[in-house]
């Protein structure tokens, strides 16, 4: 991956979105931890981590709502939009490529329950299922929740959101390599 290609989006962040980059830098990282933990190839090391950095720059050109129409209003979700918005901002650069399924799908469910295509199981990449996590523990973690009451979370959405398969290795991960005390736990867990 282009270096200063990235870092030019991730100034961009930085400079609009403090908050947004913040938690890029983190689910990167948990991004890194789970594809280690799961032995996965260096090239789809390098591409979770690079998508759970990049995954979120849609926000910075979309609003919470978009309204269409004047006077019977639509009013689509922005939240649900991001991804699509993210894609079109890294169509912008070749190397990129590789990372638009894995941003695309980071929203689809195990269950087939999520967006934007109703995809499920192992129509789902893995690394799309891995960003999903890491993405989810983040959030979890910046509403406040322990790391215990984040993966007793992401445990109870096993199966309907996430594969077990998937969520053992990336608790372990976080644990193994200390990755709650970024979020101000100072104690052991076990």
């Amino acid at each position: 991956m282009d270096i200063k290609k990235i870092s030019n989006i991730l100034n961009r962040m930085i400079n609009e979105k403090s908050e947004i980059f913040a938690h890029c830098e983190r689910t990167a990282m948990l991004c890194y931890v789970i594809s280690k933990e799961l032995k996965l190839s260096p090239t789809e090391i390098e591409l979770a981590y690079f998508a759970g950095l990049l995954h979120e720059i849609g926000r910075l050109d979309i609003q919470d709502q978009i309204i269409i129409g004047k006077n019977n209003k639509l009013v689509i979700d922005g939240d649900k939009l991001y991804p699509f918005f993210t894609v079109s901002i890294l169509r912008n650069y070749d190397e990129f490529a590789q990372l638009e399924d894995v941003i695309m799908e980071h929203q689809e469910n195990n269950d087939g329950s999520g967006y934007p295509n109703g995809l499920k199981g192992d129509e789902i990449g893995i690394l799309a299922k891995i960003l999903k996590i890491a993405d989810f523990y983040d959030v979890l973690r910046m509403k406040g929740l322990t790391h215990e009451k984040a993966t007793k979370e992401l445990r109870k959405n096993t199966e309907i959101m996430y594969p077990n398969k998937i969520i053992t290795p990336f608790i372990k991960s976080v644990i193994d390599n200390k990755l709650q005390n970024e979020y101000g736990e100072n104690k052991n867990i076990e």
